[in-house]
């Protein structure tokens, strides 16, 4: 900001404020207090800089008398520094960076001045950043400051080596200074080496004991699952708070941990401290959000709501931002609405609040209204968690070219933005472009590498069969323990468990709980796994059901727990309970299609037709572009002998998505069955091309042109099947039965070493495949503001372990029994191994119920309806035994 004054002052009108700026007291100040002069005179100083912006001052002769700390020189480069500072306040870039040049002009050897002169070129000039650090560590070569600012530099665009070295030039110049080792041991922690990131906090603890290094050491004990160390470290920390600021900041932190182990009396407790010792926006918003936890909305709202009082400043855009976020969590949307208009008011600038704004009008179904005010954000300046959530609502609607557009120009803004490759990697991977998936993730492994990005990674090579690769990147992501895993450890239980290694998946969950006890996907996981390990009976039945019981209490509005715990009571008998849970979970998440299909298929089995339309119907109508949801519909209206409406259902799953495989393998099976197979063939070669990476598409067409008597084009597709998954039991079976009926005895002996191989990899773990289980679906999906992105993946796996056994072992002995009567099976086909829909009944379980995941949480009032939702209250459900450890849901499910 530049100034300009006419005539000199006495040194009677110059004085320094306590902050630091130059304050020039001119002639016949107002009376009254010293506070009330120095506003005046600061108002005076405002006017005669006003309409100069575009002036830098050359001649400071004026203060050659002002006695400020010694020579001229010194006296202009504070001034120069002080007027800096103002200008980057007020986002006058340019201009501040001229007047920091002419501090480092004054003395080079201003530390204080190449720091901030670096801060500033980062806005406007990023790529010049390193040119500065590298002439003021020429001018300053043993400022330590000066390399702990470069480190920290470094770290954040992702040189990880490079700010590795610049740190150990830092302490090398100042053994045990505290700042540097705790931004190395972050750096250390960041990069998964959480021994070496422990040995630098410690050290520095040693040599300089400090709270904000215990506060992290304390924060990395938590995040290694050890609450008793993170404790004591947190004690510590307290001790050594040598103000009350560090001590609510060490509160602060302390109640957060708690808060994430469950403790949430304790973390209460702990926040209430840390406001009281020094009442701060920041501990307000971490306690109102604690209170909506623990279902006290009113108290919340109370809270965050005071932030609104009269005060000097108005609240931060990310107190504003949890403000509307509170408010829409207790229903009241055209409150967080207002919240959020509140402080566009006063921040027009902040493209993240028009962010909330679209999110906001996404969770009541406005997806015009949230893709309008998603592109404002981006129109005030173009940022990354726009654009992906712009893809995300395109997605939505079915504009894949859209999202897919919006997702590359955030990697054109921002280069390093995790969410958008783990976006845009599971739309190509989505819409079948598998080398540019590849691409994707691999150009984001090079930039970032992320749990979120690893996990996407991870999901691609799942997705193509390579689960070794899988496990690499996932084991490695769960070493980056500054980061969000969960997703990670929950994914890799779910590959072992699927994979048949339930007692292994078991280990992986336990451990994950350790580290992350209230999360709602991590306790269904480790249900899932329990009900796979434990021999089926009561004790399996009352451990399997309290976990269920406890996801859905940590977080009610998670539609999967809901899903899975129905799902286990419907297999194990419990039809009614099974129909209150999804109905309970659809009334906290009411556009989660897996539940619709969940309950729409229950009703179908149960024969109850009409029940079961009407629930798809409105499901549909929640989520009209569901896939997965249009096709177990199609399923029912098979079962009600509606061919006709069920291929309408299944050519408008593939107008929504052209590249599902399951949806092309039934609608093709369909026409085999109930049209032509001339048709049929040619919607099967559609499939191939759109979803080359289906095996279920390879062995029904396989099956189909056997019943054609077409024996050698049935081969080769078992063969391409095989390629692209040498462990797809089903199709193996049909190929045995293929070659048992020709009596290839050497194509059977292959059959068995390929089948032998693949059952003893699995050795004795309770195995769950193809057929005795759910079809898996993954999908990304963002939250708003200010956030990490976030991976979900739905699974619901049906437990029953002597049925897989028994399926198992007649797999086993298949290939025996044809090479010892070769003629006995697949003689003449007719419709005798059909089901009364006309499908077989792995076809059924493979293509029909495949699980859908979504992430919309949605607790806004339903509307009347011919299907009758139920509150989950104790009253709905059944009485438990006195000795099950199952305890009674909370009121406020």
């Amino acid at each position: 900001m530049a100034f300009l004054v006419s005539q000199p002052l006495p040194n009677s009108r110059a004085k320094e404020r306590r902050c630091g700026r130059v304050l020039v007291m001119r002639a016949n100040p107002p009376k009254g207090s010293k506070s009330r002069r120095r506003q005046w005179h600061e108002r005076q100083l405002d006017r005669q800089i006003e309409g100069r912006e575009n002036e830098i001052p050359s001649d400071y002769d004026v203060f050659k008398d002002s006695p400020l700390d010694g020579s001229d020189d010194k006296a202009r480069q504070k001034f120069y520094y002080v007027q800096a500072l103002r200008e980057e306040k007020k986002e006058n870039f340019r201009r501040s960076i001229a007047l920091l040049e002419k501090c480092v002009e004054i003395d080079i050897t201003d530390t204080f001045s190449w720091m901030a002169l670096a801060r500033v070129t980062k806005e406007v000039e990023p790529l010049s950043v390193p040119d500065v650090f590298e002439k003021a560590l020429a001018a300053c070569p043993v400022s330590v400051h000066l390399h702990h600012a470069y480190g920290v530099y470094l770290d954040r665009i992702g040189k990880a080596n490079d700010a590795r070295s610049t740190f150990e030039k830092a302490y090398s110049i100042e053994p045990g200074n505290c700042y540097v080792c705790q931004s190395w041991g972050l750096l250390e922690q960041r990069a998964g080496n959480a021994a070496r990131a422990r040995e630098l906090f410690q050290k520095a603890i040693a040599d300089n004991p400090n709270t904000d290094v215990c506060v992290a050491l304390a924060k990395l004990e938590s995040e290694e699952g050890d609450l008793e160390q993170s404790r004591q470290k947190f004690e510590l920390a307290l001790s050594l708070a040598t103000n009350p600021a560090k001590e609510s900041d060490a509160c602060r932190a302390w109640g957060q941990v708690e808060e994430k182990f469950g403790n949430l009396e304790r973390a209460e407790k702990l926040l209430v401290r840390s406001f009281r010792a020094r009442p701060n926006e920041e501990t307000i918003v971490v306690l109102a959000k604690l209170k909506m936890r623990n279902g006290n909305a009113p108290g919340s709202l109370r809270m965050i709501r005071s932030i609104e009082r009269p005060r000097k400043q108005w609240p931060s855009v990310a107190a504003m931002n949890v403000w509307a976020s509170l408010e829409a969590k207790a229903g009241n949307f055209e409150d967080a609405l207002r919240v959020i208009r509140l402080a566009i008011h006063r921040y027009a600038n902040d493209s993240g609040l028009y962010l909330t704004w679209g999110t906001l009008e996404d969770k009541q179904g406005n997806i015009e209204g949230a893709i309008e005010q998603y592109k404002k954000s981006i129109e005030v300046r173009p940022n990354g968690p726009a654009f992906v959530a712009l893809a995300v609502a395109e997605e939505k609607r079915g504009n894949f070219e859209y999202a897919r557009e919006a997702l590359e120009k955030s990697l054109e803004e921002n280069p390093r933005h995790d969410s958008a490759y783990n976006a845009l990697g599971l739309l190509e991977m989505a819409r079948g472009n598998i080398d540019r998936s590849r691409e994707v993730f691999e150009k984001g492994l090079a930039e970032c590498p992320t749990s979120s990005v690893l996990h996407g990674a991870a999901l691609l090579d799942l997705h193509v069969g390579e689960k070794e690769a899988a496990r690499e990147k996932l084991e490695r992501g769960l070493r980056l323990t500054r980061e969000d895993t969960s997703w990670l450890w929950h994914t890799l239980g779910m590959l072992e468990l699927r994979a048949g290694q339930a007692r292994k998946a078991k280990k992986l969950f336990q451990e994950a709980i350790k580290r992350y006890p209230q999360s709602s996907v991590l306790l269904v996981g480790y249900a899932l796994s329990v009900a796979a390990t434990l021999p089926k009976g009561p004790d399996q039945d009352k451990e399997v059901r309290a976990l269920f019981r406890s996801a859905v209490e940590v977080d009610k509005y998670h539609p999967q727990a809901w899903q899975c715990w129905g799902v286990f009571e419907y297999r194990q008998g419990e039809v009614e309970l099974a129909t209150k849970l999804f109905k309970a979970g659809l009334r906290f998440a009411q556009q989660h299609a897996a539940l619709w299909q969940a309950w729409g298929v229950l009703e179908t089995e149960k024969g109850n037709i009409f029940s079961a339309r009407s629930i798809f119907e409105r499901g549909n109508s929640f989520c009209p572009k569901d896939v997965h949801l249009l096709q177990a519909w199609a399923c029912m209206e098979v079962r009600a002998r509606n061919i006709q409406r069920a291929r309408e259902l299944l050519r408008s799953a593939l107008a929504v998505d052209d590249t599902s495989g399951p949806c092309y393998n039934a609608l093709a099976l369909l026409e085999s069955r109930h049209g032509d197979i001339d048709a049929a063939r040619q919607i099967f070669l559609r499939g191939i091309t759109m979803a080359p990476q289906h095996p279920p598409l390879y062995r029904t067409y396989a099956e189909v042109e056997v019943r054609q008597r077409n024996y050698s084009r049935a081969r080769e597709l078992f063969e391409k099947g095989l390629q692209i998954d040498p462990t797809y039991a089903p199709l193996l079976h049909k190929y045995a039965e293929l070659e048992g009926l020709l009596g290839n005895l050497e194509g059977l002996n292959n059959l068995q070493r390929k089948m032998s191989a693949m059952f003893e990899a699995q050795q004795s773990e309770p195995v769950l495949d193809e057929n005795s289980s759910q079809a898996i679906y993954m999908r990304m999906e963002e939250p708003s503001g200010d956030y990490e992105p976030d991976t979900f993946m739905e699974t619901s796996i049906a437990i029953e372990q002597k049925r897989a056994a028994a399926e198992e072992e007649l797999k086993r002995s298949t290939v025996e029994e044809f090479r010892k009567n070769p003629s006995s099976r697949l003689q003449e086909e007719d419709d005798s191994d059909l089901d009364d829909d006309g499908l077989d009944d792995e076809d059924d379980e493979d293509e029909y119920y495949y699980v859908y995941e979504d992430d919309d949480d949605d607790d806004t009032d339903w509307e009347e309806s011919d299907v009758e939702l139920e509150e989950m209250t104790l009253e709905n459900l059944p009485q438990f035994a006195d000795d099950d450890p199952v305890k009674p849901l909370e009121e406020n499910l």
